[in-house]
């Protein structure tokens, strides 16, 4: 979704209008067309569908974990950070879940040794995923462990061999630890990995 244009995201919600049709309990399809509604600015749109998802699988932590990303797009920490720990509660082996309440607690509360905690338990979860230790990393670097956070920041570039994001956050955080040349590299990556990359 992230990418998709406006064809693409028109064709993108003919599927799951098309999934719903023939499976009116395909959880992913809901959480798909709330995502569509967001996207186009209607979230009361993107409500009622997660609502649905809910309502269809009230212990599935996935619908709730999107409406804990619609309401911190719109502002709603609080709000946010309640889904959250319901999703988290409902399936606490939900890697996901775990991340992105790891996200809430460092880039809107301001709280890494919490997010620090959800990460660790996502990447526990699912090692190979490199989202968990990013956000692992970075949560490493606001507490000020600018070594761990570049292992950790290693081994999700290693995980995520094109996105060049990464290679830039290790590049920052290498420049923290005084780590000039190796951040130099870093930086030098990520470009490689995308040329147009700022």
């Amino acid at each position: 979704f992230k990418e998709l244009g406006q064809s693409s995201l028109d064709a993108a919600e003919r599927a799951f209008r098309t999934a719903l049709e023939r499976d009116s309990a395909a959880i992913d399809a809901y959480i798909g067309l709330a995502e569509g509604a967001r996207r186009r600015g209607r979230p009361e749109v993107a409500r009622s569908q997660l609502r649905e998802a809910m309502t269809r699988a009230p212990r599935d932590a996935r619908p709730m974990a999107a409406m804990a990303r619609l309401d911190a797009s719109e502002g709603k920490t609080a709000a946010a950070l309640s889904w959250l720990e319901k999703a988290v509660a409902a399936d606490p082996k939900n890697a996901g879940a775990q991340t992105d309440l790891g996200d809430v607690y460092l880039q809107l509360l301001a709280k890494p040794q919490e997010a620090e905690a959800a990460y660790r338990r996502a990447v526990s979860l699912r090692p190979e995923l490199a989202r968990p230790r990013v956000g692992l990393g970075l949560a490493l670097a606001a507490r000020g462990s600018y070594l761990k956070a570049a292992n950790e920041l290693r081994a999700a570039a290693s995980l995520d061999t094109k996105d060049p994001a990464i290679l830039h956050m290790l590049g920052r955080v290498l420049a923290q630890q005084g780590d000039r040349v190796a951040s130099y590299e870093s930086f030098s990556g990520a470009l490689e990995r995308n040329a147009n990359f700022e």
